[in-house]
């Protein structure tokens, strides 16, 4: 884990947030939770007091050799994987030297892009943007704990609990994740809910967001740091931190840091779906990278998770996610725009209608199929995530098509539209996905709008013709572009004597 954070904090010497310490975090993340797993399966011993852990050169090598191992073996697993379940071809170059190649469209190339994060260079923010900002009494607060702050060794970095300077960082990362957390309040995660898991999660990043703020600046002053990149705290001392910032019941506090404890309960993914580690027997003491936990999806994570622990509350939380996605649509603040649904249609139609955007000034009409599938991480999720989007463009919409093509006045004579189907200048339908999306093939003629739920929302918010923002939809401008927003690249990765090539993306600044 030390190795891992200072690799990660190199990378975040050129630029915090940006895209190369994104990326960088992500992968390090990964590599960690595979090293951790294998250590726990194969080691002669679990856990080693903390104070064996003096870095040296020695362990500075062993660490290195560990994580290019690591990190081939990841490479490896994750291409063959796709591989097996059709997702990548494979070529032999030499005898040990194996090239798997991505054979997307360019347009699934540009979504698969999209969703790693890859923005056109005109939708882009600077990464300070999303930065907690430092001014005024909390710059004063930091400067005072920095001058108070203890450097012990090349261990610890020891300062007092301040409420007053925490808080002043909670309310700026309750904020954030308000607007990240896209679960209703009320959803249950089985002993706590989204709402608290917000507050808690808010509290545990203003905890890592001030650790980590010292440390760079100890960092500046040249103090040697290395083990003291991972902060390590006490299980009881970090849960009644957490539960004075966010005020909510130490019980469930511990309850949603047993859940965010590495491989507790659960097959372990990575140190951003768990970001805590154990790190003595008696499970007393917790080992957090900061800057993992300040890039986490807490939301999204946590209901992985309870995918694990409880599975038919999980099951339960997801038959309302396209419920949320229409609630959302209905909030978009347009007078523009009628929206409305979802709608039961007659067994004989074979599906539903989620929802219907009418323009009725402009008479233009949309017919959307929602989708909110969870993002995959494994191969055979991403198949069924994959069958699951194209089911819509497939099956769903062109048995909409069928049935209003049969039966024009049904959306009428219920009230949700103001004339029949055919009467309407531009009637067309829309796959909206959250999450995840795949282009399918699609003919020339083919009408279909493929597009990310979330642009939909903002199209619909910053547009009052439905017939102009369907011609904007149409022409994908909100996906980057190849050559000109991003990049593909081979990279190699060396396992067991055996080089590996792989395809990577890489953001053009």
């Amino acid at each position: 884990m030390t190795y891992m954070s200072l690799d990660v904090q190199r990378a975040s010497f050129e630029e915090y947030g940006g895209w190369r310490h994104r990326q960088r975090t992500v992968t390090m993340s990964a590599v960690a939770g595979g090293l951790l797993q294998q250590l726990d399966q194969h080691s002669a011993q679990r856990y080693a007091a903390i104070r064996t852990f003096e870095w040296n050169s020695v362990l500075a090598d062993v660490a290195r050799e560990a994580v290019g191992e690591g990190t081939g073996y990841f490479v490896a697993s994750i291409c063959y994987s796709y591989w097996h379940n059709g997702l990548l071809d494979a070529v032999l170059v030499g005898p040990q030297h194996l090239k798997f190649a991505i054979s997307d469209s360019m347009r699934q190339r540009q979504i698969s892009a999209w969703q790693k994060g890859m923005l056109p260079k005109q939708q882009r923010k600077p990464p300070s943007d999303d930065l907690a900002p430092i001014h005024g009494k909390s710059a004063d607060l930091l400067s005072q704990a920095l001058s108070q702050s203890i450097v012990r060794g090349d261990r610890s970095l020891l300062y007092d609990f301040s409420k007053e300077l925490h808080s002043a960082f909670y309310d700026w990362f309750s904020e954030r994740l308000s607007a990240l957390f896209r679960r209703g309040r009320e959803t249950s995660l089985g002993n706590y809910d989204m709402s608290e898991l917000k507050r808690v999660c808010a509290a545990l990043q203003a905890v890592c967001a001030v650790y980590d703020w010292l440390l760079y600046q100890r960092g500046l002053r040249g103090d040697l740091l290395p083990n003291a990149y991972v902060m390590v705290r006490r299980r009881s001392e970090l849960s009644s931190q957490l539960s004075c910032l966010s005020d909510v019941d130490p019980a469930k506090v511990q309850k949603v840091l047993r859940d965010l404890t590495f491989g507790v309960e659960t097959k372990p993914i990575d140190l951003h779906y768990q970001t805590c580690v154990s790190l003595d027997s008696a499970d007393t003491t917790l080992g957090v990278i900061p800057q993992f936990a300040l890039s986490a999806r807490y939301d999204e994570n946590m209901m992985r998770v309870l995918a694990r622990t409880d599975k038919a509350l999980a099951d339960s939380q997801s038959d309302s996610k396209e419920q949320q996605l229409i609630k959302e649509l209905k909030a978009v603040p347009s007078a523009d725009f009628k929206i409305s649904g979802p709608f039961e249609l007659p067994s004989s139609a074979g599906t539903n209608i989620d929802a219907v955007i009418a323009d009725e000034r402009h008479s233009c009409v949309v017919i959307a199929e929602l989708k909110w599938i969870r993002k995959p991480i494994y191969p055979k999720e991403r198949v069924r995530a994959n069958k699951e989007f194209l089911k819509g463009h497939s099956e769903q919409l062109p048995k909409l098509r069928a049935f209003l093509r049969e039966n024009p006045l049904y959306l009428k004579d219920r009230g949700i539209l103001g004339r029949s189907v055919v009467e309407y200048s531009r009637v067309e339908y829309v796959l909206a996905g959250r999450d995840h999306l795949v282009w399918p093939d699609m003919e020339a003629s083919d009408p279909t709008v493929i597009i990310d739920f979330d642009v939909l929302k903002a199209y619909l918010t910053s547009n009052s013709d439905l017939s102009m923002l369907l011609d904007l939809a149409h022409r994908y401008e909100w996906l980057p572009r190849e050559g000109v927003d991003f990049v593909v690249r081979n990279e190699t990765a060396r396992i067991s004597g055996i080089t590996i090539e792989s395809e990577s993306f890489f953001s053009i600044a």
